[in-house]
């Protein structure tokens, strides 16, 4: 019967075989460089409009092998930079084409966000200017309004004063004429009372 250490001499040499023959891409740039490349994905398919829901693809990573391997890989890919140099991951060529695809899958999605957001701007500054569009007629109109009410108000104070200088010069007229009947009467009755042969009184007071 096998021994434990043969066992796992032999399931740790399963998943070099199984990585040495998966698809490697040495030739590719690493994924710092690909971070600091400009994004060509080209198998992915065009984004959607953000008007339609996206349709991009789910990419599965490879199934795990022992317990918290999936955890340990995407934490490990993750955090790239700072383990690359301290740790060869066995699985890496293995893994690695995972990992790029579900980068320009995040590109892509954050692309689409992106589109979305800026189109809601476009809509949103779309109904400012059609919001200040109907408030400048509003104002246009209100305006016309006011131009009218004032050319009327301004014809009626004109008229108020020419009707305030008509009956002051009544007031005026009817004063005078008041003054004028005080002053003929005052004349009038002194004459009554210096010419009693002409005018006689009819009892003495």
């Amino acid at each position: 019967m096998p021994s434990m250490r043969s066992l796992t001499s032999f399931a740790f040499s399963a998943l070099v075989a199984v990585s040495s023959s998966a698809p490697t891409v040495s030739s590719m740039p690493s994924l710092i460089e690909r971070h600091d490349s400009p994004l060509s994905p080209p198998s992915l398919p065009p984004p959607p409009s953000p008007s339609v829901k996206s349709s991009l693809p789910t990419f599965s990573p490879p199934p795990p092998t022992y317990e918290n391997q999936t955890m340990c890989i995407n934490y490990y890919f993750e955090h790239l930079p700072e383990y690359k140099d301290l740790y060869d991951c066995t699985v890496y060529d293995a893994t690695k084409s995972f990992y790029d695809a579900r980068y320009y899958q995040k590109k892509a999605i954050e692309k689409l966000e992106e589109e979305a957001q800026c189109a809601k701007d476009q809509a949103d500054f779309a109904d400012r200017v059609n919001q200040f569009a109907q408030a400048e007629l509003a104002y246009a109109a209100e305006q016309k309004r006011f131009e009218w009410a004032s050319k009327k108000f301004e014809h009626e104070k004109a008229s108020l004063e020419t009707s305030k200088k008509a009956f002051q010069a009544l007031i005026n007229q009817k004063v005078l004429e008041a003054s004028q009947a005080m002053e003929i009467k005052h004349t009038c009755e002194k004459v009554f009372s210096e010419h009693t042969n002409e005018y006689i009184p009819k009892h003495s007071i």
